[in-house]
């Protein structure tokens, strides 16, 4: 990366014991699940109708003023708007988390029958405590569920390894154990999304060893390339991955250039 930093009521006491009672058996089963012995993996096929779909985009349904940290929830004509446009170049998007506004995009998909498939991300964090990463993977496995017509795999986390992410986990056995719990829960092929300068490393193959394939983020703008090297440099990286990990597809999910730049770059 460059040198740059940047940052990305009242209950009965009985209903406080029982629902510490069901987060901590949800807890445990999401961090502790066992793995199969021999992991067959699950192809990731993005296909529609026949036709090959892989040239996607991620999607996050904020209009000017809407934000996450706000919980904004768009409306869900707004989201069908944007997903017209959206379907006119492509039919795969990919979604961050697996909230309400996922839920809402999902169904506007399915309500309008438009021809996009999705891939589901279940957002864990560093910054989230264990119980608010539980609701969110047992969110993903009930709406992979659900929409099992339109989700076409599912991502547990995004950059939560990389060393200099600000929402890290630390623990892979933590994330090993999401991983496991979601794969054992839902029939769609399942992958962690990081960035190359994790997939790099040697320790990431406990990670690769547990997923069906390889969610590669680069960006070469964030590594002080030029419009003239972007190309070439996003080739090399993939063929890095590709060598490092010859058994396992690889999927860009996460690459390209900003319309604007929005931090100061120093080199």
């Amino acid at each position: 990366m460059c040198s740059d930093t940047f940052s990305l009521k009242l209950l009965t006491l009985a209903g406080v014991l029982l629902l510490a009672t069901l987060a901590w058996s949800y807890g445990d089963a999401a961090e502790t699940a066992p793995r199969d012995p021999i992991l067959v993996k699950r192809e990731f096929s993005p296909f529609l109708d026949g036709n090959w779909i892989g040239n996607g985009i991620s999607y996050g349904a904020y209009r000017d003023g809407e934000s996450p940290d706000k919980g904004s929830l768009t409306s869900r004509e707004h989201i069908l708007e944007d997903l017209r446009l959206i379907a006119r170049r492509w039919n795969l998007i990919r979604l961050y988390d697996s909230g309400q506004q996922s839920q809402n995009i999902l169904q506007v998909i399915r309500d309008n029958k438009l021809p996009i498939r999705v891939m589901l991300g279940a957002w864990v964090s560093g910054r989230q405590t264990r119980e608010q990463d539980h609701v969110q993977l047992k969110q993903a496995i009930a709406l992979a569920n659900r929409f099992a017509d339109i989700i076409i795999a599912v991502n547990v986390g995004n950059e939560i390894l990389v060393d200099w992410s600000e929402h890290r986990i630390d623990d892979m056995a933590r994330v090993v154990g999401y991983i496991r719990h979601v794969r054992a829960n839902i029939q769609q092929p399942v992958t962690v999304n990081d960035d190359y300068n994790f997939w790099n490393k040697d320790y990431a193959g406990r990670i690769a060893d547990e997923i069906d394939f390889i969610g590669l983020n680069a960006y070469a703008f964030w590594n002080c390339q030029p419009p003239g090297q972007a190309l070439g440099w996003t080739d090399a990286v993939y063929r890095d991955i590709r060598k490092r990990y010859p058994d396992h597809l690889i999927v860009y999910s996460e690459t390209g250039w900003p319309t604007r730049r929005i931090y100061d770059m120093t080199s």
